[in-house]
């Protein structure tokens, strides 16, 4: 519009004669030096006779001519504006000046000025033409279509002015006047191509789409297809709402134009619809083909990748993006979370401190980065760097939120709940926090408010998988089940032990448990070892049938007992118990008390004596904090053949390492025991039995159903019957597949060896398996 208006501005002032009345008088020696090209000769004479008489606007006008000749528009608008001093209702003037304003990119004044040309001179065609193009440059466009009419009412058939009319209604949103124009207008000009295509994205401006596809054919009948048609029907078909009809004339433009980049790109944002992401990566990659170093055909590739969730390919768009820009902040945080997304959380935290090194202000990074080393457990962490946190961003929701389900995860519920009820008095349907809250209720032993909870889960996001995974978390351990156990035992004394047992629970309440078992042991030793049979014998066999309830009385005490016959082969029946209080007083502390009446089946010796043990047993787990955890057992029982034991276990740990795949603790343990004296019933009975050694525990994340577990010891033992202290070592393998699922293995194999100079070596291994069913 600019070049426009400065071409019209040339024209006028330098190719049309100056329009001086008759009885205007020129300076004879003026004219001379003007003919002969001595401008500022000329300049000097008219400027000599103004300072006699300065009311004589024609020459003003001429000094305005001569200094737009020079090209001096400044002192040329300053010419004419003095002479609308002199002569203010000259409409000539201000038309010229509105033209040295537009050609000084002033489009205001030029509006102001032709305005005033217009109301002084309101037919004049000249001046309403020039008052329809400023009104337009300024977006005065309800001026403009007036301008325009009125012209029309003094030319109707002036195609030019009706074109103009038509873009000018077009812009300024009145459709009806626009369509109306433009039919006019292809009426006298049937073969103006855009014009037809104006038309076109008029009618679809307007909603009326059949008409815009008329249109639309009658220009391809008329010119056939273009570059411009197919541009325009991609627009047409996108304001109408069908995104694949314009992405498909779009890609039909790009045959006329197979090098466009921003073509292809266009291509690819048209398509909105995820079955139709496949044709807008083919589009993006033709973009990228062309120009492969574009940062924003790159990122959309990203974009697109992760909306399908082609998570490599969204990560090499990145790449390839930090290969031309190494420090795109998009990028860094983008690979971040893709890593995360595909459950690469190891990678993505290295991301993640990648990003925060040169990022540290940004908030929503740092809850992601925390987010991510609670899900693997790392609970110390987190709530170490929370708290540098909540000093650099403060108190905020995101912390509160991650700082509870730390505290939930970590099997502390005391010290999440306030800050769930915090944030829920806050946000009643705050679905973060009730999920924590969920999990919270699960660990705080309340199982039942847990459920409830969790139908609060399903009504917000009922298609959640976050809902469906806690749901498993909380309703596994309630579901009534089957399990199938077997075992298999021998050591250097030839002992060996196999046992297999069934067991039903039944789950009447998250509160209230029963369960039916049954199992057959079966034990076996050499004659002459001193453990076979008390009749020579090698083996020994035995069954047991019991019945078990276990009640939750509330989140800090709950009871199990468990009855039932034993009956050892070729002997009478024994009645055996088993009696258990669980008690969490406070976060991170559990005791178990239990007190129990069974066979002591370690030997085929023994289990054919018939000896009873009557045991009474605590045990202690304390985690004083996040890192450190302590376990204890002390135990005391006597023996049906007068003997009588004791033992006490102590094993602090501390958690080491914390991540996607692994976690590992170290410590160290000591046992001690003993007997009242050794009858040789079968049994190893020490009077004073030591044992110390550093402990490694290891758990392998394979997924959330399959994991192994690694136990190790290594140590030295001593009993009363040696000087020297001895070597003592163990090691456990324990793997479990299908955690969560209908059916779950539990399988545990391990070796423990203890020896020395002054006694034989002993060695025992052992496995076991447990297969879950679960209803």
């Amino acid at each position: 519009m600019n070049t426009l208006l400065t071409s019209l501005l040339r024209t006028t002032l330098l190719c049309l004669p100056l329009l001086a009345s008759a009885a205007d008088t020129v300076p004879d020696s003026g004219l001379k030096a003007e003919m002969e090209g001595r401008w500022q000769d000329a300049i000097a004479v008219y400027q000599k006779s103004l300072a006699e008489k300065p009311a004589q606007a024609h020459l003003w006008m001429r000094i305005a001519d001569i200094q737009v000749h020079l090209k001096n528009n400044a002192q040329a608008i300053s010419s004419l504006q003095t002479a609308t001093k002199y002569t203010p209702r000259n409409a000539e003037l201000y038309f010229r000046l509105s033209q040295l304003y537009a050609s000084n990119e002033d489009k205001q004044a030029a509006l102001a000025t032709s305005n005033r040309a217009v109301e002084l001179a309101p037919d004049n065609p000249d001046y309403l033409r020039a008052r329809a193009a400023h009104a337009n440059w300024n977006g005065d466009y309800q001026l403009a279509q007036q301008s325009y009419q009125h012209l029309l009412e003094l030319r109707p058939g002036d195609e030019e002015v009706t074109l103009s009319l038509a873009r000018t209604s077009m812009w300024m949103g009145d459709h009806e006047q626009a369509a109306t124009a433009f039919r006019r207008y292809l009426a006298q000009q049937p073969d103006k191509k855009e014009a037809r295509l104006e038309l076109m994205e008029v009618e679809a401006e307007r909603g009326d789409y059949s008409a815009a596809m008329a249109v639309g054919e009658e220009y391809r009948q008329r010119h056939g297809e273009s570059l411009e048609y197919w541009l325009r029907a991609a627009d047409l078909y996108a304001l109408a709402g069908n995104d694949r009809a314009s992405a498909d004339a779009l890609r039909r433009a790009a045959r006329y134009t197979p090098k466009d980049a921003a073509l292809y790109f266009r291509i690819a944002r048209s398509h909105t619809e995820k079955q139709d992401a496949p044709h807008a990566m083919a589009a993006v990659e033709a973009a990228l083909k062309l120009e492969p170093q574009n940062l924003e055909y790159l990122q959309a590739r990203a974009d697109l990748a992760s909306w399908t969730a082609d998570y490599p390919l969204a990560i090499d768009s990145y790449q390839r993006i930090l290969a031309i820009e190494p420090d795109n902040s998009g990028a860094l945080l983008g690979i971040a979370r893709l890593h995360s997304w595909q459950g690469e959380s190891d990678q993505a935290i290295k991301d993640y401190q990648r990003y925060l090194a040169k990022h540290p202000n940004i908030q929503v990074a740092w809850v992601e980065y925390l987010q991510l080393h609670m899900e693997i457990g790392n609970y110390a962490y987190v709530l170490q760097q929370l708290e540098q946190y909540r000093e650099q961003f403060g108190e905020t929701t995101e912390y509160l939120t991650l700082k509870a389900r730390t505290y939930a995860w970590a099997q502390r519920p005391a010290s999440a709940m306030p800050l769930v009820t915090r944030r829920l008095d806050e946000a009643a349907d705050d679905y973060d926090a009730h999920y924590t809250r969920t999990i919270a209720l699960n660990n705080d032993h309340r199982p039942a408010e847990a459920m409830a909870s969790l139908d609060k889960l399903d009504k917000l996001r009922p298609e959640s998988k976050d809902t469906a995974d806690i749901r498993k978390y909380v309703s596994t351990p309630l579901r009534s089940h089957i399990n199938l156990s077997g075992a298999y035992q021998d050591d250097s004394n030839d002992i060996r032990l196999q046992q297999l047992g069934l067991e039903g629970v039944y789950v009447l309440s998250p509160q209230t448990r029963f369960s039916l078992s049954g199992e057959q042991l079966r034990l076996q030793a050499p004659a002459g070892g001193g453990y076979e049979h008390i009749n020579g014998e090698e083996q020994s066999r035995y069954q047991q049938l019991r019945l078990g309830l276990q009640q939750r009385l509330n989140s800090r005490l709950s009871l199990d007992l468990h009855a039932g016959v034993a009956k050892v082969e070729g002997a009478d029946e024994h009645k055996t118990h088993e009696l258990g209080v669980d008690i969490w007083p406070a976060d991170g502390m559990s005791l178990r008390l239990t007190n129990a009446t069974q066979l002591y089946a370690v030997s085929p010796r023994a289990l054919s004596l018939q000896i009873v043990r009557k045991n009474s047993q605590l045990d202690l787990s304390w985690s004083p904090d996040l890192f450190y955890t302590i376990d204890a057992m002390v135990s005391d029982a006597s023996l049906s053949d007068g003997n009588t034991f004791r033992e006490l276990q102590l094993a602090p740990r501390r958690a080491l390492l914390r991540n996607q795949k692994w976690n590992i603790d170290l410590g160290m343990s000591g046992q001690w025991l003993g007997y009242d004296f050794d009858p040789n019933n079968g049994y190893y009975a020490p009077e004073s039995y030591q044992r110390y050694a550093l402990n490694g525990y290891a758990y392998r994340k394979f997924s959330e159903d399959n994991a192994l577990s690694i136990s190790a010891s290594a140590g030295s033992y001593r009993d009363n019957t040696m000087d020297n202290a001895g070597f003592s070592g163990s090691l456990s393998l324990e793997a479990y597949v299908g955690l969560y699922r209908d059916w779950m293995l539990d399988v545990r194999a391990g070796v423990f060896q203890n020896s020395s100079t002054e006694t034989d070596a002993y060695r025992s291994r052992d496995i076991e398996f447990i297969l879950t069913r679960r209803f």
